[in-house]
């Protein structure tokens, strides 16, 4: 069986959507806002996915002043 990148991220699309509401909670649990974030750090195996690492581009949001936009999507 052939798995292509496409495919492959259009399966995982859900997982990597659920990310977006616990870095919210996490954002308001710590008591801060996203002007407050300096840095992001993504650990773990599937942040080599080229498609997990896109929640990286909350990095440039966030420096783009933008990252209350990507949490709102």
């Amino acid at each position: 069986m052939t798995l292509t990148r496409g495919k492959f991220e259009q399966l995982t699309d859900p997982l990597l959507n659920r990310t977006r509401q616990p870095c919210k909670d996490c954002i308001k649990d710590a008591g801060v806002s996203t002007s407050e974030i300096n840095e992001v750090l993504l650990v773990g195996g599937m942040t080599r996915m080229p498609k997990a690492r896109s929640p990286m581009l909350a990095v440039i949001l966030l420096q783009l002043g933008a990252l209350d936009f990507w949490l709102s999507v």
